[in-house]
C-alpha cells in the first residue's frame, strides 16, 4: 500500500486463525501493526476484529454446489476471504483496473513471490468430495510475466491426510493445460473437470492453490473462481451383456468385482462389493440385456467405456465363486493348491472355484492350479476360475498338452501368474489360453533367479500354444513374456528348441498398465521357422515399452494399437515385419 503521510486510510486484511490458537491452553495472542519507521506516530481509529460476514462462508442450505465463495472477489468490500497467501509470509489484494465506472471489476492480485507456489489458496469442505463426484473448475487469470516467457497455470489440491502433517500430502492436478499467459496477453479463462477419490473425501484437509511451475515471481491476478458441482459419486455401473453373462447366479448380491488399473501405475485397482444387480432386455430380437450393478461403496473414478474408448475400454473382472478354497489360517507356507499330475488322456474340469492365498512361496509345483506331467488333456478346461492373493503364481501347466484356459480371473498374485513352465523333456504344445485376465502381478520377495525378478501375467517359455482375448492388466514387471531360455534335451524327438518352434496363433490380446513392457522377446529372442504372426495387439498405458523384440525375426506385428507408452513398439537386432 503507498500510505500518504497526514491523511486516513483504510486498512483491511484477513486474519486465519489457527488449530494452536484456538487451543484452551493458548491464554492470549497479540496482533501489532508494524511498518512504519522509529519515530513516526500512528493514529488508529474504528478498530473492529469481527467474524467474516456470511458470505465467506458456504451456504448451510447449499454447502456443495460451489466450492468457491467470493470468487468474483466481490462481496466482502475489500476483503479476500477466504482465500488466503499460501505462503504466510505474503499477502492477498484486491485490485480494481478501473474503480470508478460502472465497468468496475474487483479481482484478486499477489505480487512479491518468490516461488512457483507462493500464490492464492483456499480450503475445500471435504464433506463434499465424495469419492467419484465430478466437479467443473473454472477461472480467469492474467499473469504479468515476460512475453518472451509466458507461463501457464496449474490448479491443484494438496491433501493432509494425518491431522498432525506426520504424513506426507497428497498433489492432485485438477486444472492443466491453460493457455500461456504474459503481460500483454490479457485475461485467459480455464476451465477442466475433476474427478475427487477417497483420499480426499477422509482427508483432515484439503487445500487448493494455484501453482506456476515455471514462474516464481511475476505478479497474478485471479478473477470469477469457481468449482461447481457436475455429478454425484458413482454408485454402480451398467453393462450391456449381449452374451448374457452377467447373471444373478454369478454377479449377485454381496459379490466382489475388481477394475484394473486405469494408469500407467499397475497397482491403482479398485475393489468393490455388489450392492444389487438388476438386468433388462433391451433387444427382444437378440436377447441383449443391460445389466446394471449397484456398488456398496462408491466408484472413485469413472470407467472408461467403450463408447468412449473403444480400444482402452476397462476391464471389470468378477471375484467372488460359490465354491471357494482357502487355508484356515492365511499363510505362505500353507497356501491351497490342486494339482493334476499323470493324467494323460483322462479329461479334467476345474470350473467356478474361487483360490484364496493359494500357493507355497518359493516353492516349485505348490501353485494354485497345476497341470504337471499329464500329456495329451484334449477336451479339459479350466474356466471362469478365481484366484487372488496368490503366494506362488496362478495357473501354471507343465509337459501338458491340448488343454483350455479360459474366462479365469487372477488378481493380486506373486511371481509370474500364467505360466507354460517349458519342460526340457515334453514341452507344452496346443493348449489355448482364452479371455483370461490377470491384475496386480507382483514381483516376489524370495525371487530365486532373474526370471522372477521380472513376473509376466502371461510368461510363455514354449510358443506353440494359443493366446487369444487375453489381458495383462496391471505388472510390477511384464504383461506378455516370451522367456525361451530352456533348451530341450535330445530325447524330446520331434519337437524343436522353443526359439524356433511356430507360434499357433497370438491375437487380440491387451497389455496395459504394465510397470515396464506390455509385451516382451528376450533376450534369447525368438527366430521361428515358420513365420509367426502378432495380431491386433493391444498396450497402452504401460511405463515402458508396448511391444519390446529383441533378436527377434520372421515374425509379423499386424494390426494393432499403441498408445501411452513410454516407448510404443522397441526393435533392438531384429529384421521383424511390422
Amino acid at each position: 500500500l503507498n500510505w500518504l503521510d497526514g491523511q486516513w486510510m483504510d486498512l483491511k486484511s484477513t486474519i486465519r486463525f489457527t488449530h494452536e490458537q484456538l487451543n484452551a491452553t493458548d491464554i492470549f495472542s497479540v496482533i501489532t501493526l508494524s511498518g512504519p519507521e522509529p519515530k513516526i506516530n500512528i493514529a488508529m481509529d474504528s478498530i473492529k476484529l469481527h467474524l467474516a460476514p456470511p458470505e465467506a462462508f458456504p451456504d448451510p442450505n447449499d454447502v456443495c454446489t460451489n466450492l468457491i465463495q467470493n470468487g468474483q472477489a466481490d462481496l466482502l468490500t475489500g476483503f479476500t476471504a477466504p482465500m488466503y497467501p499460501f505462503v504466510p509470509s505474503n499477502k492477498i489484494l484486491l485490485k480494481d483496473d478501473d474503480p470508478n465506472s460502472t465497468n468496475s471489476n474487483p479481482y484478486f492480485h499477489i505480487t512479491n513471490r518468490k516461488a512457483p507456489h507462493d500464490n492464492i489458496a483456499m480450503d475445500l469442505t471435504t464433506a463434499c468430495l465424495l469419492p467419484g463426484s465430478t466437479y467443473s473448475m473454472s477461472y480467469k487469470y492474467r499473469i504479468h510475466a515476460s512475453d518472451d516467457a509466458p507461463t501457464m497455470p496449474r490448479i491443484i489440491t494438496k491433501t493432509w491426510t494425518h491431522p498432525e502433517g506426520l504424513t506426507n500430502p497428497i498433489f492432485d492436478i485438477v486444472s492443466n493445460g491453460c493457455d500461456l499467459s504474459s503481460a500483454n496477453a490479457g485475461w485467459k479463462t480455464c476451465q477442466s473437470d475433476f474427478h475427487f477419490q477417497s483420499h480426499h473425501y477422509k482427508a483432515h484437509r484439503v487445500e487448493l492453490l494455484l501453482y506456476l511451475r515455471d514462474d516464481r515471481t511475476s505478479d497474478v491476478d485471479l478473477d470469477d473462481l469457481s468449482f461447481t458441482f457436475l455429478s454425484g459419486s458413482r454408485e454402480g455401473v451398467q453393462l450391456n451383456d449381449g452374451n448374457k453373462i452377467v447373471t444373478h447366479n454369478c454377479w449377485s448380491d454381496n459379490a466382489q468385482l475388481v477394475i484394473p488399473s486405469q494408469t500407467t501405475f499397475f497397482d491403482a485397482t479398485i475393489t468393490n462389493t455388489i450392492q444389487s444387480v438388476t438386468s433388462e432386455i433391451i433387444d427382444e430380437v437378440t436377447g441383449e440385456q443391460r445389466t446394471h450393478l449397484k456398488m456398496i461403496d462408491p466408484l472413485e473414478a469413472l470407467p472408461t467405456t467403450k463408447l468412449v474408448d473403444p480400444m482402452a475400454a476397462t476391464e471389470i473382472a468378477l471375484l467372488s465363486r460359490n465354491i471357494v478354497l482357502k487355508s484356515a489360517v492365511e499363510s505362505s507356507t500353507t497356501g491351497p493348491s490342486i494339482t493334476v499330475l499323470h493324467t494323460p488322456t483322462l479329461v479334467q474340469s476345474i470350473v467356478g472355484v474361487e483360490i484364496q492365498n493359494g500357493g507355497v512361496s518359493a516353492t516349485d509345483d505348490k501353485y494354485p492350479i497345476h497341470f504337471c506331467n499329464s500329456k495329451d488333456l484334449q477336451g479339459s478346461v479350466v474356466s471362469h476360475n478365481s484366484i487372488h492373493k496368490s503366494f506362488h503364481r496362478c495357473i501354471s501347466i507343465k509337459a501338458t498338452h491340448n488343454l483350455q484356459i479360459s474366462h479365469n480371473v487372477a488378481y493380486q498374485t506373486t511371481s509370474h501368474c500364467y505360466a507354460i513352465e517349458g519342460d526340457t523333456t515334453l514341452p507344452e504344445v496346443q493348449n489355448t489360453f482364452h479371455k483370461n485376465i490377470g491384475i496386480q502381478t507382483k514381483v516376489p520377495t524370495w525371487a530365486r533367479n532373474d526370471s522372477e525378478k521380472y513376473p509376466a501375467t502371461f510368461w510363455i517359455s514354449y510358443p506353440t500354444n494359443t493366446f487369444t482375448s487375453n489381458s495383462a492388466a496391471g505388472s510390477e514387471a511384464y504383461g506378455y513374456w516370451f522367456e525361451f531360455n530352456r533348451r530341450l534335451s535330445v530325447d524330446a524327438t520331434g519337437y524343436l528348441q522353443p526359439w524356433l518352434a511356430p507360434l499357433a496363433s497370438f491375437s487380440d490380446n491387451i497389455a496395459h498398465s504394465n510397470k515396464w513392457f506390455g509385451f516382451r522377446s528376450s533376450p534369447y529372442g525368438y527366430n521361428p521357422t515358420q513365420t509367426a504372426t502378432l495380431s491386433n495387439f493391444i498396450a497402452y498405458r504401460n511405463r515402458g515399452q508396448g511391444l519390446f523384440l529383441h533378436n527377434t525375426g520372421n515374425f509379423i506385428v499386424d494390426g494393432g494399437y499403441f498408445a501411452d507408452n513410454r516407448v510404443g513398439v522397441d526393435v533392438m537386432m531384429d529384421n521383424t515385419l511390422l
